[in-house]
């Protein structure tokens, strides 16, 4: 039995020659000649393709250009056979020109996406969050306050425009025709022909009216009395829009004024009308032409004050504006019969609802009980003047307020207060140098605001 030595020599022997195992050098120069051969032939394809794409590039525009040349041929072809043969093309042109027209409007009709975007901000959508909604209900509320507030404002203005229309109408039938007994005829001396004398113990130099005397109706009073029955005057101050008939409702009860929200033919109107106050007469005349009352002592008027001027509107001016006064000390007031003049001697705040002592109801001096409630009046007008003038007051003068709202406080009233012209006196005599009052009687509510104190122990000049 052989031993495993010599079994193996011999298998070792008795291997062919080349059937031997490579050696790492055979295996390292194999695997290097493979990607050699593989580049080449990667090349060689590479440059197959770049020629067939060469080609076909080539080919390509050739064809474009064939084809460029073929339409500007046909479009030069038509081009040319329409202008020769215009009919041929006409209704081909119609139809462009329709769907052209057509493009356009559904272009008009089509939301542009901003405008989406827009709407879709202002307007409550499926899916919007309570904020959200309550930001968009917000915006439209708002809109829609502002948008009614635009059309109150301009029914407003247009209201008043219309307004003004009519009383300028009013004032052309007042001053038409012979003896209107027109407004602004004051110079710097008065129409004692059209001045009614005061009476009393200061007007010894007049002679007053007497149970014989007889009125006239003036043409002016008569072309209103035509329009409205309710008219018993006409009020002007020169240079003012101060300019209008006095109306008077004699069935008025206290604070339920008629012509306070009524206009002049009797339409509602949040203007009213300038009035009388319903327990004043002023030259009432019975059918036989003669008085058929004695005069009011004191002919209280009363009229809005409006933001644009209008009505009392302008009276703040006497105490807003320096030199106001000065300009305009005269009211010219004519009744349906006769023509006078008054001049201011002081104007004043009041407040309307005040319950302390400092309560001044101007509005109820009338008619005084003598000299000393005459002198009652006109000297509490002089202590709470704004200004003071020297303007004299004596027991006998007929008197006549404006009283208008103010807005110094809520119940404020700004009161203007005159005497009639007597006869023979320059109307400007006295007017001119008004001066601040030092120690003003104001109501209370102005002394809670403001700290000041009213001092009855100053001095005081008082009339009479």
């Amino acid at each position: 039995m052989q031993d495993v030595k010599s079994i193996k020599d011999e298998n070792t022997h008795s291997a062919p020659q080349n059937e031997r195992p490579p050696t790492e050098k055979n295996e390292a120069a194999a695997v290097s000649e493979q990607p050699a051969q593989k580049t080449a032939s990667d090349k060689n394809a590479t440059n197959k393709i770049e020629t067939i794409r060469s080609a076909l590039d080539e080919i390509s525009k050739k064809e474009e250009e064939a084809e460029i040349v073929t339409r500007i041929t046909e479009h030069v072809r038509i081009y040319k056979d329409r202008k020769e043969n215009p009919e041929k093309y006409a209704e081909e042109q119609k139809a462009a020109a329709a769907a052209a027209a057509a493009k356009r409007r559904r272009k008009r009709r089509r939301v542009p996406q901003k405008k989406q975007s827009l709407i879709k901000g202002v307007l409550p959508q499926r899916g919007d969050g309570v904020g959200e909604i309550l930001r968009k209900s917000i915006f439209w509320l708002s809109s829609c306050v502002f948008v009614g507030c635009m059309i109150w404002m301009g029914t407003e203005l247009y209201s008043r425009h219309q307004t003004q229309q009519k009383y300028d109408d009013i004032m052309s039938q007042y001053n038409s025709g012979s003896n209107s007994g027109s407004i602004g005829r004051v110079t710097t001396k008065p129409d004692t022909a059209a001045t009614k004398p005061a009476s009393g113990e200061n007007a010894s130099d007049a002679e007053p009216p007497t149970e014989e005397t007889t009125y006239e109706l003036l043409q002016g009073a008569a072309n209103l009395l035509e329009m409205s029955d309710d008219v018993v005057g006409y009020i002007h101050i020169p240079d003012t829009v101060v300019n209008y008939p006095i109306m008077q409702n004699p069935e008025d009860d206290e604070g339920e004024e008629y012509f306070l929200h009524h206009d002049f033919y009797g339409n509602n109107s949040n203007l009213g009308s300038i009035f009388l106050d319903f327990r004043c007469n002023f030259d009432v005349v019975g059918e036989d032409k003669k008085l058929a009352k004695p005069n009011s002592d004191n002919l209280v008027i009363y009229g809005h004050n409006m933001l644009d001027e209008s009505m009392f509107g302008s009276l703040r001016k006497y105490k807003d504006v320096e030199g106001y006064y000065e300009q305009h000390p005269l009211i010219e007031v004519n009744s349906n019969y006769e023509s006078y003049v008054y001049k201011i001697y002081g104007y004043f705040i009041a407040d309307a609802t005040d319950t302390t002592d400092t309560r001044f109801e101007y509005w109820n001096y009338i008619d005084f009980t003598g000299e000393n409630g005459f002198y009652e009046y006109v000297n509490e007008v002089k202590r709470r003047t704004l200004r003071l003038t020297d303007v004299d007051v004596k027991y006998g003068d007929q008197l006549l307020t404006l009283s208008t709202c103010s807005g110094v406080f809520d119940s404020a009233r700004l009161v203007v207060c005159a005497r009639r012209l007597r006869e023979g006196e320059d109307p400007y005599a006295g007017t001119t140098g008004s001066t601040p009052n030092p120690n003003i009687k104001w109501p209370t509510i102005y002394y809670n605001w403001n700290g000041n104190t009213y001092d009855p122990d100053a001095e005081f000049v008082p009339y009479g």
